[in-house]
């Protein structure tokens, strides 16, 4: 190896983990790529898995940026373009066909060719720098880029050049493509994506958000080139499956010479630049949540296309509106703190990794999911934000019985000792409230205690909707159990309550800390609660 191809290794690693990103499944690779994946290479499908666990959604970016490179091209060819030049694509080249193509040809660094071989059916033409040896590599192999349109697919070229993007190769199409060519090319959303915070960007029509982009638009006006668009991942997204809730951004530019495509109007859209309306893979009514960490919640301002920071410190993320950046920050370090303490007062000891959402101004009940092996989610909207209201969805994130009524007497029993001060139910003066959780109800305590946490409010009868009093009486439930036989047993009760056949095992505890049954215990709670209230 000379050192010229030693100097293509890292180039050749970068394309073998991204042809096993795009191996992997998604919702646009329902069954993965098997074949892909091996031909890739077992290291370079090890490392794909890390980078996906560590950026959830990568894979999904990868494989719709193919997928739009792809289709970009088909309806280029369509509308009268006569080439298609891809340069760094790697061993992106599903549109390759079967038969050599001579409208198609591709630029990369010899290993990269090289690992390829016979696999790839268009022309190839080698070169050691994609950015400055690209179009004299071309010239030499006689390719007509004078004469005939051309559209350009670069791929990522921060990834594979140190200077700013195209310094080379923009000149030389400025000055030697003929009229009508474009070029089609990836930028990473690069601002801020250095101390901790990654900054997620709404979809653009306009330049903005990244360092890359604006240095693109500044070499595009000095050399007489429109920017048609720039778009971001979020809106190829939306246009493929119906979502933008990836935490990984991209931006794709459109940059024409001299005119507009045939047909398509000054304002473009995804519709002029793909050539059709990508039906949606995620069915009639497309996806809501694709990434790990919004497939647990469906972040707010990805679903809405809002911009959002992500704030990370270990094991908390918030996600929030960039205006709040400071605010976020601080939020976050107060729920790592909350986090930990209500463990400890749960007596538990796992902390789990949380991803707060308050990027949303809509003021709405706060919600917490967790699922699986996923990090849990906790949304509360911006303007509701406090430490009181977010203790009660911590402890249900560290802590949750089936039993929904048991859950949410414990959360409030924890707010009140981890982050005291006004939260519902106790946002209101005490008085008729808690006449109303001293007084015998109607549903007994195995009742209360079997009721479902997923059975939807819509489906439960009036008489069991719990209003403040209900989550008064639970949380009154919980403090009695606590200080009358200890938390061990209370957590034996609450890993019971609210599954199938729950009362036989609940009889059980009660008799292993001294009550005769489940009755006698309900008996003694009540007195206890006409004692307090007397």
């Amino acid at each position: 190896m000379n050192e010229k191809d030693s100097l293509t290794t890292p180039s050749l690693t970068r394309a073998r983990i991204g042809a096993a990103l795009r191996a992997q499944r998604s919702p646009l690779n329902p069954r993965g790529d098997s074949q892909a994946s091996v031909a890739a290479g077992l290291e370079a499908e090890r490392l794909a898995a890390q980078l996906s666990a560590v950026a959830p959604g990568l894979a999904l970016m990868l494989q719709l940026r193919a997928r739009a490179f792809d289709d970009a091209a088909a309806a280029a060819l369509d509308r009268g373009v006569r080439l298609i030049v891809s340069i760094g694509s790697g061993f992106d080249d599903r549109r390759a066909g079967a038969c050599a193509d001579p409208s198609r040809w591709e630029v990369d660094h010899r290993a990269i060719l090289a690992a390829k071989g016979a696999r790839s059916m268009v022309e190839q033409v080698v070169v050691d720098d994609l950015d400055s040896d690209a179009w004299s590599e071309l010239h030499a192999r006689g390719v007509p880029l004078a004469r005939e349109r051309t559209l350009f697919v670069v791929h990522n070229p921060t990834l594979w050049s140190s200077r700013p993007p195209l310094e080379s190769f923009l000149p030389r199409f400025a000055v030697a493509a003929t009229a009508g060519s474009e070029i089609l090319l990836n930028l990473p959303d690069d601002e801020n994506a250095t101390g901790g915070a990654l900054r997620v960007v709404a979809p653009v029509s306009a330049p903005g958000g990244s360092k890359a982009l604006l240095e693109l638009h500044r070499r595009c006006a000095a050399h007489g080139l429109e920017i048609a668009a720039a778009w971001g991942t979020g809106d190829l997204q939306r246009c493929y499956l119906g979502s933008s809730d990836l935490l990984v951004r991209e931006f794709f530019v459109w940059i024409w010479k001299n005119e507009a495509p045939s047909g398509s109007a000054r304002a473009v859209s995804m519709h002029d630049l793909l050539g059709h309306s990508p039906v949606s893979v995620g069915g009639a009514g497309g996806l809501t949540a694709t990434t790990a960490l919004a497939a647990a919640a469906g972040l707010t301002s990805m679903r809405q296309g809002r911009a959002a920071i992500r704030i990370e410190r270990a094991p908390v993320q918030v996600v929030a509106r960039p205006a709040r950046e400071a605010w976020a920050h601080g939020v976050a370090a107060e729920a790592c703190i909350l986090l930990r303490r209500i463990a400890e007062l749960l007596d538990q000891s796992r902390v789990p990794l949380l991803l707060l959402d308050i990027s949303s101004t809509d003021v709405r009940r706060p919600e917490a999911h967790g699922r699986g092996g996923a990090p849990a989610v906790v949304r509360i909207s911006e303007p509701q934000y406090s430490r009181q209201i977010v203790a009660p969805e911590l402890t249900h994130v560290i802590a949750r019985s089936a039993s929904a009524w048991l859950s949410e007497g414990l959360a409030v029993w924890t707010q009140r000792r981890i982050a005291p001060g006004s939260c519902f139910p106790d946002d209101v003066q005490s008085g008729a409230v808690d006449e109303a959780v001293t007084r015998p109800r109607g549903l007994s305590l195995g009742e209360w205690l079997q009721r479902p946490v997923d059975l939807p409010m819509a489906l439960r009868p009036v008489a069991r909707r719990p209003g403040r009093s209900e989550y008064r009486r639970a949380a009154s439930f919980v403090d009695f159990f606590m200080r009358s036989r200890g938390r061990r047993a209370f957590f034996q009760l609450f890993a019971l309550s609210g599954q199938p056949g729950f009362l036989e095992a609940v009889a059980g505890v009660c008799r292993s800390v001294g009550w005769s049954s489940l009755d006698e215990m309900e008996a003694e709670w009540e007195a206890s609660l006409r004692q307090r209230s007397g």
